[in-house]
C-alpha cells in the first residue's frame, strides 16, 4: 500500500525563491508589455509599418518617370503547366527588400545593408514599392522620363522604407 506522504499545498525545497522568481517574471512581463517590448508587439508594429499598404504612381503618358513609386514584378500567366514531373508551376512574384534577421523586431524601417529578393507578396507596400531616382552626379529633375540606357536607382521608400538604395554588380555570361 501506498501513502501519499505530500500533496499540492506542501511546500517543498525552496520554494520561498520559486515565489519570488515567478513574482519577478510576472512584472518583468507586464512591465515589458507597458513599454511595447513584447515579440508580438514588434511582430504587430513591424505589419504595421512596412507591410503597410502604398500607393504606387500612376502614368498618363505610358513612360517611367524620375520619382516614380513602382514595383518590379515578375509576372506568370495564369495557364502555365509544369516543365516536367513533379514540376509546379512558377507564380507571379515581385521584388522585395529583406530586413536582416537581427533587426527584424527592432527597427521601424529598412536600414544598412538588407538583401533583396522574389516574394509572393503582390500588394504594393513599403517592402516592395521602389522610387526611381537619379543616380549621384546626374542633374535630372523629377518627373524627367526615364529613358533607355539611362543609369538609374531604385531606391526603398522615404520614412518607412529608410530611403536606402539597391545596389548590384553586373553579370556577364561566358559560355
Amino acid at each position: 500500500m501506498s501513502v501519499r506522504t505530500y500533496n499540492p499545498s506542501v511546500r517543498v525545497g525552496n520554494w520561498s525563491e520559486d515565489i519570488c522568481l515567478e513574482e519577478d517574471t510576472l512584472k518583468d512581463h507586464l512591465e515589458k508589455r507597458e513599454r511595447g517590448e513584447l515579440l508580438i508587439q514588434k511582430s504587430s508594429r513591424l505589419s504595421e509599418t512596412i507591410l503597410k499598404p502604398v500607393e504606387l504612381s500612376v502614368t498618363s503618358d505610358g513612360l517611367l518617370h524620375f520619382g516614380d513609386v513602382v514595383m518590379v514584378m515578375n509576372e506568370v500567366p495564369r495557364l502555365q503547366l509544369a516543365t516536367s514531373f513533379g514540376d509546379m508551376p512558377q507564380t507571379s512574384s515581385a521584388l522585395s527588400v529583406n530586413m536582416a534577421e537581427s533587426k527584424i523586431h527592432e527597427a521601424l524601417n529598412f536600414e544598412g545593408n538588407c538583401s533583396v529578393s522574389a516574394s509572393k507578396l503582390l500588394q504594393p507596400c513599403a517592402r516592395n514599392a521602389f522610387v526611381i531616382s537619379q543616380v549621384k552626379g546626374a542633374n535630372i529633375p523629377t518627373g524627367s522620363p526615364l529613358v533607355y540606357n539611362q543609369h538609374f536607382y531604385l531606391r526603398t521608400l522615404p520614412g518607412v522604407g529608410g530611403d536606402v538604395s539597391i545596389t548590384g554588380i553586373k553579370l556577364q555570361c561566358i559560355r
